[in-house]
């Protein structure tokens, strides 16, 4: 069957416009913020009810152009005492909450909740010490994933914050790091009726500790293969 140049050229077009409303979206993981990359365990707390939050930052400028980030999984390391370690799952429950900015109070977070299950946690003993002499515990990172919840949008700012979250007085204890870490970059909520407090208002020094987590990110971008191509 003869066919003009025009429709030759109208079909390569369409054939064109089909890949790019095909785009696959290729997603790459990277770690964006590493506590024992800046201090080490110190200690372990709750805020039966509260919250800690840290203030972290993400530099979208060296990302490929056209490219969406989001936060992506978040390890916290969960601390329980030797004595009262059980290799079975346990009515204990901890939350993860993630902000696109940098307080705490302007926008609502992204939550996840778990329970702790043991068995789903690679463990190392550890002996901290304390005033009275020393404590023994297991610690473990609890893992938190965020890619079924954030918008495929991904998020905007190049600052965001990440908060760990005890719902009551059974969540398990959390790792804390040396007093070394910037003040100003924090935010607590102590579960006392006054909600989120920015410690940077009453400290400017570098004498805070940090919950002990691990932060990576997403980048996605639309190509027409993830091969590489």
């Amino acid at each position: 069957m003869h066919r003009s140049f025009a429709a030759l050229t109208f079909a390569a077009l369409a054939a064109c416009s089909a890949e790019q409303v095909h785009a696959i979206r290729c997603a790459t993981n990277e770690p964006t913020f590493a506590i024992e990359q800046v201090s080490a365990l110190e200690s372990s707390y709750r805020i039966a009810g509260g919250s800690d939050a840290v203030t972290l930052t993400e530099d979208p400028s060296k990302n490929p152009p056209g490219s969406i980030w989001s936060v992506s999984t978040v390890d916290v390391l969960v601390m329980i005492p030797d004595d009262k370690f059980a290799p079975t799952a346990v009515d204990q429950t901890l939350a993860v909450d993630v902000w696109d900015g940098t307080s705490a109070t302007a926008t609502q977070p992204w939550v996840v909740t778990q329970t702790l299950d043991p068995n789903q946690i690679t463990w190392e003993q550890v002996h901290l010490q304390t005033p009275s002499g020393g404590k023994d515990f297991h610690r473990g990172w609890m893992h938190f994933d965020f890619r079924p919840l954030i918008p495929d949008s991904g998020m905007t700012s190049t600052s965001f914050m990440v908060a760990v979250h005890w719902p009551n007085a059974k969540s398990p204890l959390v790792g804390s790091s040396n007093y070394n870490r910037a003040c100003p970059r924090t935010w607590t909520d102590f579960n006392d009726g006054i909600g989120w407090r920015d410690n940077g208002i009453t400290n400017k020094g570098d004498n805070c500790c940090w919950p002990m987590l691990n932060v990576n990110t997403q980048v996605v971008t639309l190509k027409a293969s993830c091969d590489g191509t």
